[in-house]
């Protein structure tokens, strides 16, 4: 799996997406640049992505993407009670 470069099968307008969506994992969860590009191919990888990624903000994808299933980091409450956890990555 190349991590260097966003390679899902979208136009360079949603690959420049992506690319927020990785310097956001970057920032809110402190893994190199690769981790993040990476975790979005994986996650991503058989998908077209067009303009319907722009439902949530990059902030927003970052947690959907980092974040296990079952997650509810949007849920105050439930955040106080549970320590999320990210997905298994590679």
């Amino acid at each position: 799996m190349n991590t260097n470069e966003i390679t899902v099968n979208a136009a360079e307008k949603e690959k420049l997406f992506c690319l927020e969506i990785a310097n956001e994992m970057v920032k809110a969860f402190g893994i190199p640049i690769s981790e993040a590009i990476g975790r979005i191919n994986k996650q991503w990888n058989s998908t077209r992505i067009d303009g319907m990624v722009y439902h949530k903000t990059s902030e927003a994808w970052a947690k959907t993407i980092y974040y296990e299933d079952g997650t509810f980091w949007w849920v105050d409450e439930w955040i106080a009670e549970h320590t999320p956890k990210p997905k298994p990555y590679p």
